[in-house]
Formats: C-alpha cells, structure tokens, sequence
C-alpha cells in the first residue's frame, strides 16, 4: 500500500488523525507549521493508544520514519509493526493554526526523500512495552558496564540536541563528547525521552528536560518511561504547580535524580513555590558559566545551596553545561565558547554504568570543576569516607572527634581553596603552583550538626570548581517548601 495523503488543519484544531487500511513495515510523514521554530509539540499516537513518535519544532526535522527495523527509524520513534487501524496526532504548548501533513505507509522501503539512512543506534525501547499510554525504556540496560573499576568519572548531566533547540546533532554530541574527554552525558532535551541513541564509546544516560514556559525548568535523570506532561498546562503552554508535583513525584517513583536546573538564572529561575523540598534530589550550581551573568547566577545558587544544607536538607550539588551551542559558536555577550563537559562533573562510581553513575550522583560523590582535578582523602579514624557521606556514628565512635580532610588539587596554580563550614568561609588556602596537596582537620566532634564542602576560585575571585559536603548529625527542617527556602535566602542576603 503506497497511498499520499494531503490533510490542511485550520482554526486552531489540537489534533489531526490518518487512517491505515492494513498492517505495514512503515509510516514516513512529512508536515509543516504555520511558523519557523514554533516550539510546537507534536505526539503521534498508534491505534492501540502506544505514543510512537514526538517532535519538538525548533530545530529537529519536520519528517520522520517509523519502522519495524529499529535501525530505519527516527530517533524519537518507537520502532515496531505499523498497524492497521486510526493514528492520531495531537499538539501540546500550542497548536498550529495551520498544518499541512504528507504520510505514506507501505512496506519494503520508503520514498528515499523520507528513508532514514540505517544507523548504528542503541535501541532504548519497542512497541510492545506500553499499550494505551506511553513509551518504556524496557531495551536500555542500566547495568551494563563501559567500563569496570571504582574511580572518578567525568561527564555532563545537562545537555541539548538538535532534537529540540540544541545545534549538535546527537551524532555530534557523542564526537564532542569524546574530543572533551568524558566518560558519560545525559541527553536532557526539553519534553522530550528519545527511543533510541547512536552508538559510540562514551556511555549515555537517557533524561528529560521539563520545560515550563516562563516559569523554570527541572531535570529527569535516569528516566525510564515517558510521562504525560500534556495533561495541567495552561493554555500559554506553563505547567501547574500542579502538574509540576505530579511528575516530580511520578518521576522520583520511577527512580529517577529530579534536579533543579539553573535555580536563580534570571528568566530561567525556579518560580515554583509550592515544590515539596523533599521532591528534590540534587540542585544544579553551576550551569553555562560562559553566558552573559554565568558568575552572578552561579554564587546566587551557592547561597541558596548552603540556605538548604542550613536547613537540613542534605541535597547533593551538580554542574551543566547546558550547551546550546556548536564548538565553534561563541556568546555574542562575552566571546566565549560553550562546550559539553563545561563545567564537568567528577563522579566516584563503581564502574561506568547508568545506574552506577546516577547511584553515586544521588549519594554526593560529586565535584564540579572547570578545569581542576582533585585527589580527595576523607577519613575518621582509620575509616576512609567519600564526599557525601554522613559522619555521625563514625564521629561517635572517635577519640578524637576530628575528620582529616586530604586533598591534592591539579591544575589550579594561582588560585584559592575555600573551607566552607555550615556556609561559613572558614580558612582559606593560596594554590600557588599547578599540583597542591593540604591537609586540614575538622573538629566536628561536638557539633549537633555541621556540614563541609571546599571551593576553588580563580584570582578574579570566580568559582571554579566545588566539592559536595560531607557532614554529621541532623536538623529537622523547620521549612517545608521551595517558596519556603527562598524566603530564607532572600532575608539573609538582605541582611549582609
């Protein structure tokens, strides 16, 4: 069957259906928007109620192929038996005033103009895992190793493709990733999961950017299915507060890190102020530090990081490039470049493994660094701690109540090394040459609660990289939410 079809929808319709006489190897559509980078999003549904494909309208092509060979198929496809029956499309944010839609549907091979060459993809899902709701991510193997071996691994957690407003195509993304010297990424594009990735020897960590028009954006990390964010936006295209909860709490259910991004970046801010704090797994700090105001949104999420340990909520800290951009591209604000692993996060993992990776990433064996190495030693004792470790019994159980902090830093000649106790600068360390080694002890032993962390700053005075805390005791929280927590930062900033 190799029949075209041409279907015009006016008048601010949200969906459009085609019909498929008998079952086929594919579907090829080809469709256009009344406008250029629209931010339209579009979900193709299959009779059965299986979502198959979505597209975001910025810079992704407006065509794709869906197909029973994986290999042939749109990364944002869910390969499979094209069946007979109704396949609908429907559109969230905002529908198109105007859609025109070409679609064939046969067997063998489609028109060459809509082929997808065959890839070499790492195929993260089928068909048959989701009747009547979304895609699963049931052929993406968690544990399976890149690498074996317990050290520190360096990759991004906040990255954009072309397949929504990201430049790079994934193919790229995967070279760059190589050329920086990273271990892993995830690929966090707004809205969207994709079903399936090119293959290439850096290990990829399938995400999703929820984007909220006008109103913040946080990060899926490890999520193994698609939820329906289509279900509580406004009609501007925001999310609720509550359809925001709702997916945060689906989200952690699934086992995924939520991670607020770019908490304090000017338009980009969190303004959600209903979030339950305890919805909350890491905290982006360091996000494009290369963009006009990177510095300025940095220290403002520092200090509200260490308002939220005061609190005691011990939420690990991350970084994000957040590129946008390709490698040659520079910010018309500053002249400078934004690359994928910048800054980079240090994970100490057992093993290069998706559920490695984001194990350790929720339990704080995390530094952020843009251009430092560092050597950390935590001990007790004789016992060896990691960032993110709780120290109490090991405290308890001391002589001497004091935890050795050893530290060799690479790469820092020039800079300063800040402790930073409870929020509170309390020494600071000259790094006068490019391989530094200190040693500090901690007299924690008599503190109800107390948490540690170590920032480098340049001579400029600029964060350049940052260590989780590690820490002992408890406070219970007296706060509750996120409107809560900014209310505490912004007194006590007014105060200083």
């Amino acid at each position: 069957m190799n029949n075209k079809f041409v279907t015009t929808m006016e008048n601010g319709a949200n969906a459009v259906a085609l019909r498929i006489d008998r079952a086929c190897d594919w579907l090829a559509i080809r469709f256009e928007y009344d406008r250029e980078r629209s931010w339209i999003c579009m979900q193709l549904w299959d009779p059965a109620g299986r979502l198959r494909y979505t597209h975001l309208d910025f810079y992704q092509d407006r065509h794709a192929v869906i197909h029973c060979d994986p290999g042939r198929t749109d990364l944002m496809g869910v390969p499979g038996p094209v069946d007979a029956g109704e396949w609908k499309l429907t559109f969230a944010f905002k529908a198109p005033k105007t859609f025109t839609l070409e679609w064939e549907a046969g067997d063998g091979m489609p028109p060459a103009e809509l082929t997808v060459p065959p890839q070499r993809l790492r195929r993260w899902c089928d068909a048959g895992g989701e009747t009547g709701g979304g895609y699963a991510l049931n052929r993406y193997d968690w544990n399976e190793s890149v690498e074996t071996g317990s050290r520190w691994y360096k990759g991004d957690f906040h990255t954009h493709s072309r397949l929504s407003d990201g430049k790079m195509s994934p193919e790229q993304q995967m070279r760059q990733a190589h050329v920086r010297g990273l271990d892993f990424f995830a690929v966090t594009d707004h809205n969207l999961l994709p079903a399936s990735w090119p293959e290439g020897g850096v290990l990829v960590i399938p995400g999703i950017e929820f984007t909220s028009l006008k109103k913040g954006h946080w990060n899926a990390l490890g999520l193994n299915r698609w939820l329906d964010w289509t279900e509580g936006l406004t009609e501007d295209g925001v999310f609720t507060q509550e359809l925001q909860n709702r997916l945060m709490e689906q989200a952690g259910r699934l086992g995924a890190i939520r991670s607020i991004n770019h908490p304090m970046m000017a338009h980009f801010s969190w303004l959600y102020t209903e979030t339950p704090l305890a919805y909350i797994d890491t905290l982006e700090i360091m996000n494009s530090p290369n963009c006009s105001g990177g510095p300025g949104f940095t220290e403002r999420a520092l200090a509200l990081w260490g308002t939220l340990w005061n609190e005691g909520y011990c939420v690990p800290g991350i970084g994000g490039s957040d590129t946008h951009m390709l490698p040659s591209e520079l910010y018309k604000e500053t002249g400078l470049p934004s690359f994928i692993g910048d800054p980079a996060n240090y994970v100490y993992a057992d093993g290069l493994s998706a559920a490695s990776i984001l194990q350790a990433a929720r339990s704080g064996r995390v530094y952020v660094s843009r251009g430092p190495e560092l050597d950390i030693g935590i001990s007790v004792g004789n016992q060896p701690y990691m960032l993110g470790d709780d120290l109490t019994n090991a405290l308890r159980a001391s002589t001497d109540g004091l935890v050795r902090y050893r530290l060799t830093v690479r790469g820092a000649a020039e800079c300063e090394l800040h402790l930073v106790e409870n929020g509170t600068i309390t020494a600071k360390y000259p790094l006068r040459t490019n391989e530094e080694t200190l040693e500090f002890p901690l007299d924690w032993g008599h503190e109800p609660y107390v948490w540690g962390r170590v920032d480098i700053r340049s001579a400029e005075g600029r964060l350049v990289a940052f260590t989780n805390p590690v820490y002992s005791g408890a406070r219970k929280p007296d706060i509750k939410t996120w409107g809560e927590l900014l209310t505490i930062a912004q007194s006590l900033s007014a105060s200083e």
